[in-house]
């Protein structure tokens, strides 16, 4: 992800590519259409959001969408790392953002949805909850995706930030072929644009023995000792990655 500011307009502008990114979330969850979209949308805009968070720290932010009877969920942090899961959700037509501002409580803001678009919901969150001047847009093709974010730093002027929108939103299917740069650069033509950071984007989940081990905390006694009698032992599958855990009744105990 690049960030590119022009001269002399008070608003930055983020350019995302995240190809290889979203084929790591095609192959972890086989899923097609429609579904496959919004999720790699989510994670998409779950990448521009870390924009929200501070730079280069394990600060998060998380987006949340449930849609269709279906929770579509990915958080990331200011180093650009993100992770995704979907499951089965009883709430409906609602976005939630959280992030934390390193005061300790994170920040939550909850929106209804206003469309079955990603796109249109984000954009429908930060006028609602943001109170900045901010656009979003996201381009998917279900091989490649593009991110672009254009937010105010304050103190721009509307008609400065409406040029630089219309120039997105005329937008196609180019961006899927350029890099970061050449997106910012065609965005910000003719403003003088300087870049002023960069940032890795990755798929990556922190799962390990030790945080699968202590999810078997909410099982009551007389759950494990069945799944042990059961089986020989517990298995725990990360939601966000699939990786598989399995415990014994020994394992346990040592622990």
């Amino acid at each position: 992800m690049v960030i590119s500011v022009p001269k002399r307009e008070a608003l930055r502008v983020y350019t995302l590519r995240a190809d290889k990114t979203l084929k790591v979330v095609k192959n972890l969850f086989k899923l097609s259409g429609w579904m496959e979209e919004t999720l790699s949308k989510v994670v998409l805009s779950t990448a521009l959001l870390t924009s929200l968070v501070k730079h280069a720290t394990p600060q998060k932010v998380s987006l949340e969408i449930n849609l269709k009877g279906y929770r579509f969920y990915s958080e990331g942090d200011g180093y650009g790392r993100v992770r995704a899961l979907w499951e089965g959700s009883k709430e409906e037509g609602t976005l939630k953002v959280v992030r934390e501002v390193g005061t300790g409580k994170p920040y939550l803001s909850v929106v209804n949805l206003i469309s079955e678009e990603v796109e249109e919901n984000l954009n429908h969150y930060f006028k609602q909850s943001e109170q900045t001047l901010t656009y979003v847009k996201l381009i998917y093709n279900g091989e490649r995706g593009r991110g672009i974010l254009v937010q105010s730093m304050g103190g721009v002027r509307e008609e400065s930030f409406e040029r630089i929108r219309e120039r997105v939103l005329e937008l196609k299917d180019e961006p899927l072929s350029l890099r970061p740069e050449e997106l910012s650069s065609l965005i910000l033509r003719g403003e003088e644009p300087l870049l002023v950071g960069l940032k890795e984007v990755e798929y990556y989940c922190p799962c390990n023995e030790e945080i699968a081990k202590s999810s078997l905390l909410m099982l009551s006694d007389q759950e494990v000792r069945e799944l042990l009698r059961k089986n020989g032992y517990i298995e725990v599958i990360c939601k966000f990655c699939n990786r598989i855990y399995r415990f014994s009744e020994e394992q346990l105990r040592d622990g």
